[in-house]
C-alpha cells in the first residue's frame, strides 16, 4: 500500500527547467530550447499552449542564480476529458525523450504545486549542513549519486551540483593604489563604466527621455588583456594602466550559497515516480546512513517528505483522540462501559476494510485517506448504536438474548444497510475520480467506502455475536 503525502493532481500543466553548462552563450542555449520545443510539438498532440523563458539579464542572474545558460518551459494541455494520457504519463514520456535527444542539457520537471511554494507532493529534500564549502560540495555530490541509484527517484537536483559560473576576478594592489592616491571605489566604478556602462546624461525628444549609456566598444572589452589596458587618471593628472594597480584572473564563483538557521546548507531535492514516497524515503535514509559524514556535518529530510511524516503522525493522534471522545460520549449516554465497548469494536474492525480497499485500488495511505479514516469513526459507529440500542430495548421487554439479537438484526437490517448504502453511493463518483480534481480526494472516498463496507458487515454479523457472548457471561454471573 505504501505512504504518501497528498496525491499528485492532473492539473493540465507541465513545468520543466533546462540548463546547459554554466557560462554557455545565449545563442547556444536558444538552439537547445528550439530543439526541446520541436520534440514537444512532435510528441505531445495534447499541447494547447507553450511558454518559454530563456536566460536572464546580468543583474537578475545574480539574484536568481541563473544566467544565459538556463531557462524554463511551461506547457498547458487541453482539458482532461479531451485527452487519453494524464499529465504524469506525458511528463514521463518527455523525460525519456529528452535523455535520448537532448544530451547536451539537463532537464528537470517540477510539480505545479511546488511553483506556489508548497513543495512537490511526491518530492522531498535532503538538507546537508556544514561550514566548509568544498567539503559540502563533495558530500552533496555523493548524496546526489546515491539518490540516482534508487529505483523511483527522478529529477534529482543539487543546489551545489551546478558548475560554478566563470568570472573575471579583480584583486586590488592596495599599497600601489594608496601611493597613487586612488580609491578602490574609484577604480571599481571606472571598470563598471568601461564594461557594463554608466548613464552619462539623458536625451529628450517629444516628451520622452532616453538614457545615454557610455562604455567601451565591444572590441575593446571582449578580452581580459583589453580590460587590463584600461587607462586610469590619477589625482596628479597622470595616466596608469589598470594592470598596474590590480591583478586580473579567470576564476569560478558559486552560483548560490544557501543558508538555513545561519548555517551553510546544500539542498538536494528529488521526486518519487512509480513508487510511494514513503518507500522511496526509506531507501533514501538507508543509502545516506551508509555515507561517512565529517564530524561537523549533519543531514535531515525536509520538503514534502518531512511534511508527510509530521502530518500522518498528528492525524494518527487525532484518530486516537476521536475514538476516545466517541467512547466517552457513548459511555455517558448508555451509562455503561460494556455496551459502548461492544459498539466501539466496530471502529478498529472496520479499519480492515480501509486497508483492503486501498490495497486493491493501489491507493497509498496519505493525508487525504487519513482524513477519510477520521470521518469514518463518526459514521461507522452509528449503525452499531442503532442495533445495540434496539437489542437492549427488546431485552427490557422480556425477550431472551438470542431472540432479541435475531429480532433486532431483522428489524434494523434495512435501516443499517440503507444508511451505509447512501453514503457509499454518494462517495462513488469521487472514488472513481469522475470530474476535474477528483484524483486529489479519491483516497478519502475510498477509505470511507472500504470502512463502511466492512463496518456494515461487522455490525450485522460480528457485533450480535459479541453482544450475545457478553450477555451470556453477565447472565451466568447473576446465577
Amino acid at each position: 500500500m505504501g505512504l504518501s503525502f497528498i496525491p499528485e493532481m492532473d492539473t493540465g500543466s507541465i513545468y520543466m527547467s533546462i540548463k546547459r553548462e554554466a557560462g554557455t552563450k545565449l545563442e547556444e542555449t536558444d538552439k537547445t530550447f528550439q530543439k526541446a520545443e520541436k520534440i514537444i510539438r512532435e510528441n505531445v498532440p495534447e499541447l494547447k499552449n507553450m511558454y518559454t523563458s530563456l536566460g536572464t539579464g546580468s543583474e537578475m542572474a545574480v539574484l536568481m542564480g541563473e544566467g544565459s545558460h538556463a531557462g524554463s518551459i511551461r506547457l498547458e494541455l487541453v482539458d482532461r476529458e479531451n485527452r487519453e494520457r494524464s499529465t504524469q504519463e506525458i511528463e514521463e514520456r518527455l523525460r525519456k525523450l529528452f535523455v535520448r535527444l537532448l544530451p547536451e542539457a539537463e532537464v528537470k520537471f517540477t510539480s505545479p504545486v511546488s511553483i506556489g511554494g508548497l513543495g512537490a507532493p511526491t518530492g522531498a529534500n535532503i538538507e546537508v549542513y556544514g561550514h566548509d564549502l568544498t567539503m559540502l560540495r563533495e558530500v552533496s555530490h555523493r548524496i546526489e549519486e546515491e539518490l540516482k541509484k534508487i529505483p523511483g527517484v527522478t529529477d534529482v537536483e543539487n543546489s551545489m551540483g551546478e558548475e560554478a559560473r566563470p568570472q573575471i576576478s579583480i584583486r586590488y594592489k592596495r599599497e600601489r593604489l594608496y601611493d597613487l592616491g586612488l580609491s578602490t571605489w574609484y577604480v571599481s566604478n571606472l571598470v563598471k563604466t568601461a564594461i557594463q556602462g554608466s548613464v552619462a546624461s539623458r536625451y529628450k525628444e517629444k516628451g520622452k527621455e532616453y538614457d545615454i549609456l557610455v562604455r567601451m566598444k565591444e572590441k575593446d572589452r571582449s578580452r581580459i588583456e583589453d580590460i587590463g589596458k584600461l587607462n586610469i587618471l590619477t589625482p596628479e593628472g597622470a595616466y596608469v594602466k589598470l594592470n598596474d594597480v590590480v591583478d586580473i584572473d579567470y576564476t569560478r564563483a558559486p552560483l548560490t550559497i544557501q543558508r538555513k538557521d545561519q548555517h551553510r546548507m546544500a539542498d538536494i531535492s528529488f521526486r518519487a515516480a512509480g513508487r510511494p514516497l514513503g518507500d522511496v524515503l526509506a531507501d533514501v535514509e538507508k543509502r545516506i546512513s551508509s555515507i561517512d559524514f565529517p564530524s561537523d556535518f549533519r543531514w535531515m529530510i525536509g520538503g514534502s517528505g518531512e511534511d508527510m511524516r509530521n502530518s500522518l503522525r498528528w492525524l494518527v493522534y487525532a484518530l486516537i483522540v476521536a475514538m476516545c471522545l466517541v467512547y466517552m460520549v457513548m459511555a455517558s449516554e448508555f451509562e455503561s462501559l460494556r455496551d459502548p465497548f461492544i459498539m466501539f469494536l466496530t471502529i478498529p474492525l472496520s479499519l480492515t476494510g480501509v486497508v483492503w480497499t486501498l490495497f486493491v485500488t493501489g491507493t497509498t495511505l496519505s493525508v487525504i485517506s487519513m482524513i477519510g479514516v477520521i470521518m469514518l469513526v463518526g459514521i461507522v459507529i452509528n449503525n452499531s448504536i442503532v442495533l445495540v440500542d434496539y437489542t437492549n430495548l427488546l431485552r427490557q421487554r422480556g425477550k431472551g438474548i438470542y431472540d432479541a439479537v435475531k429480532e433486532a438484526g431483522s428489524i434494523r437490517f434495512r435501516p443499517v444497510v440503507m444508511t451505509a448504502l447512501t453514503t457509499i453511493l454518494a462517495m462513488t463518483p469521487l472514488a472513481l475520480e469522475i470530474g476535474p480534481g477528483a484524483e486529489n480526494w479519491s483516497p478519502m472516498a475510498r477509505s470511507v467506502i472500504g470502512g463502511l463496507l466492512a463496518g456494515t458487515f461487522i455490525t450485522l454479523l460480528i457485533i450480535p455475536v459479541i453482544y450475545s457472548l457478553f450477555e451470556e457471561r453477565k447472565e451466568k454471573r447473576k446465577r
